[in-house]
């Protein structure tokens, strides 16, 4: 009796499995998977942004991190340091899952941080052969923008997202630019 009762128990648990999982494959990529982290980069106002990448969704409403840079003293051209730290909220306008293996979403977002950089100068004189290195001062930053986005969701987990905007830097080196963004991050 106990045998025949394990045995009702165990088919009913294996035939129960298959259909919950279909439920959940019915579901959105965005509603079953709404987490992701990965790499995303952009040019922000004209100083290089990006770097780790955290994204959530909450309903249609969207929230992503993004923070890096890259310090490195004895740079001859360009920048000592740079770094960005911003953050986005998005909003779905519209989401389609095509197949089990490719879904895609439309959103509009809104993004707000801060970026900090020091830049280095090297001039060569040719006469005295001679080499005058200056460094320039810190500056600090803060960055905001507008855009649209779409994110191309593969096989349920990989996300490429692909941003674009304007983006403006104030109240140092003021400036307003268009903007395209990209990453990659892998949904869970």
């Amino acid at each position: 009796m106990k045998a025949r009762m394990m045995m009702t128990v165990l088919l009913a648990a294996a035939l129960a499995f298959p259909i919950l999982a279909d439920e959940a494959a019915d579901m959105p990529v965005t509603e079953r998977w709404p987490s992701a982290l990965g790499v995303y980069g952009s040019p922000l106002a004209g100083h290089a942004g990006g770097g780790l990448n955290w994204q959530a969704w909450y309903g249609p409403l969207g929230l992503s991190l993004v923070g890096g840079g890259m310090y490195s003293p004895a740079s001859q051209y360009g920048s000592i340091l740079d770094y960005s730290v911003f953050g986005e909220v998005q909003y779905r306008v519209l989401r389609e899952d095509f197949s089990r293996w490719f879904a895609s979403q439309l959103y509009v977002w809104v993004l707000a941080g801060h970026l900090g950089y020091i830049t280095v100068e090297t001039v060569y004189d040719n006469a005295s052969a001679t080499s005058t290195r200056t460094v320039h001062p810190f500056v600090a930053t803060a960055v905001g923008g507008l855009g649209i986005g779409i994110e191309a969701t593969l096989f349920g987990h990989f996300s490429v997202p692909l941003e674009v905007g304007y983006i403006g830097q104030f109240p140092n080196d003021r400036m307003l630019t268009f903007s395209a963004s990209g990453g990659l991050r892998y949904r869970y």
